[in-house]
């Protein structure tokens, strides 16, 4: 019915490729738009704080450069630094859902496949779409899908409910492809600015070994025991 994956999108309809002559994806102006924004908006935070003297004494006298580069690495892992409204990437959910609809194809009562469980943004036009199933692979923790959308949307129940988008993850033979193709790699470093592609260093992608898991279970318990040994570790 349609397909779509992650990417900025582009006037016209669809998003930019790598042969696109305009091609505008971030990765050309050397920053990731989520990070810059995020961090103007924890400055916005602290400059209130600042002027409202809510800061310490060690602190109420540093500039709002010097609070955000003291005071992000204790933040990394807050909502604030998660925050996924500031990107210009549209979501392959939401892309698989506008092309369909630049084609006039319903997607009424459809189901959606996605190598990652649904985001809160996304899971809202599932919601709207008409799609009844979500299948998916990887979890996303920082989704809020099933607590914004109790109404509308259910994440693995054993049953289908009718009035719910059923959300299932995937159960079948195990893709192994999908860990080679669809990991989350390091594409920026911690100050936002993009990652190029080093030949020299890059690390060339392998066929899956031939040996069958059996053999390679027996090949990783010796070399654990031969390491275990050699540290003078004695396995239980």
């Amino acid at each position: 019915m349609a397909v779509g994956t992650n990417d900025v999108p582009k006037f016209g309809g669809g998003l930019y490729w790598g042969e696109d002559s305009d091609d505008a994806r971030e990765f050309h102006g050397g920053w990731d738009t989520r990070d810059r924004k995020k961090e103007e908006t924890f400055a916005e935070i602290l400059k209130v704080l600042k002027e409202n003297e809510w800061l310490g004494e060690n602190l109420k006298n540093l500039e709002i450069p010097e609070l955000v580069k003291r005071a992000t690495p204790l933040l990394k892992r807050t909502r604030l630094f998660n925050l996924i409204e500031f990107g210009r990437a549209t979501h392959a959910e939401m892309e698989a859902l506008l092309s369909a609809a630049r084609r006039g194809i319903s997607i009424k009562d459809c189901t959606l496949y996605t190598t990652t469980f649904p985001c809160h943004d996304c899971a809202r036009h599932i919601v709207a779409s008409g799609i009844r199933k979500v299948v998916y692979i990887e979890p996303y923790a920082k989704s809020l899908a099933s607590q914004f959308h109790l109404d509308s949307f259910l994440v693995d129940q054993n049953i289908e409910t009718s009035g719910f988008v059923s959300c299932h993850s995937f159960v079948g033979i195990a893709p192994r492809v999908y860990m080679e193709l669809f990991p989350m790699l390091q594409r920026k470093d911690k100050e936002g600015r993009v990652k190029l592609w080093n030949r020299e260093i890059a690390i060339p992608r392998m066929h899956s070994s031939p040996l069958a898991y059996m053999d390679n279970e027996a090949k990783e318990a010796k070399t654990l025991s031969e390491k275990m040994n050699e540290a003078g570790f004695k396995p239980i």
